[in-house]
């Protein structure tokens, strides 16, 4: 479905935070391009999660039937959680750390071309996973990837090297949990490295740990990626770059509607689309196919 966008009524939410302040950057690019286009434009600027909360609620009650987040995966995630069940479309000028909801639907990350991208859109209905009744739309995860989410949350640079500042550091002295994942009729015992549910197929910056996940065939991807000797580290990160991690011998795939993971502790350490919380074990994931509106070009 083709959607008119000419003299349409745009909210555009944005986070300041967002790569390094990409977002701020963006701002005289938009304002040209929107005054170009015919659009009548609101742009409101988040203060702090909170503030971005409030944003999205407000962005929910607005006359303005298109919401356009300029952010990274986790603003995308937390605007989502407000409209899902909405008729509203949503759309993504990326400028995160990590970027991997955008990229999955190829969005270009320069933002003149991702603008232009907007002047043609179609509708699409995309997947949404919940763990424990909370959703996601991109990818959760409760391995070390989950512990570097908490670790970034609370530091002061962002972008990509924050993430690998915090890797680095981490890299070496992280215990994986161990937990039983429970799917259909099959029950496994992992201590993974990394374990991710994906819903798009990289978790960003290029990381395709699902290459063939989609967001509208109901199902979801688990992934477990062992930590390989370190003299196989540099091929096994080949993989995940290129788009071969299905020839690893340190990755492992599984396809399922729904995932059981039974951990020994309450409470685990996990993110959602890059947004740290702490959840009650076990942790219940299921799929809810088609009930988000996406805007994309």
């Amino acid at each position: 479905m083709v959607i008119v966008v000419y003299f349409m009524e745009v909210i555009f939410l944005i986070n300041p935070r967002s790569g390094r302040g990409k977002g701020l950057k963006w701002l005289n690019h938009i304002k040209d391009f929107c005054f170009h286009q015919g659009w009548k434009v609101f742009f409101w600027v988040s203060e702090s999660a909170e503030h971005l909360k409030t944003l999205a609620v407000r962005a929910k009650e607005h006359s303005a039937q298109w919401i356009v987040v300029v952010g990274g995966d986790g603003t995308f995630h937390q605007v989502a959680k407000v409209l899902l069940g909405t008729s509203k479309g949503l759309s993504i000028l990326p400028c995160g750390s990590g970027n991997g909801i955008a990229q999955h639907f190829a969005i270009p990350s320069h933002p003149i071309k991702a603008l232009q991208r907007l002047t043609t859109l179609r509708k699409r209905l995309i997947d949404v996973a919940f763990v424990n009744d909370v959703p996601f739309f991109g990818f959760m995860g409760c391995g070390f990837d989950a512990w570097i989410a908490h670790q970034f949350a609370y530091q002061n640079t962002r972008g990509l090297y924050g993430y690998l500042k915090q890797i680095l550091k981490h890299y070496f002295r992280f215990e994986p949990p161990t937990f039983t994942l429970q799917m259909q009729k099959c029950h496994l015992e992992l201590q993974p490295f990394l374990f991710v549910v994906m819903n798009v197929c990289l978790l960003g910056n290029g990381f395709y740990l699902a290459p063939d996940a989609c967001a509208e065939d109901g199902l979801l991807e688990g992934v477990a990626l062992q930590k390989p000797p370190w003299w196989k580290t540099l091929p096994t990160l080949w993989y995940c770059f290129t788009k071969q991690t299905y020839k690893s011998a340190y990755v492992q795939h599984w396809r399922a509607k729904r995932f059981v993971l039974q951990f020994p502790h309450d409470r685990v350490a996990v993110h959602l689309d890059g947004e740290p919380y702490w959840m009650k074990a076990p942790l219940k994931v299921v799929c809810q196919p088609k009930q988000l509106t996406l805007w994309l070009g």
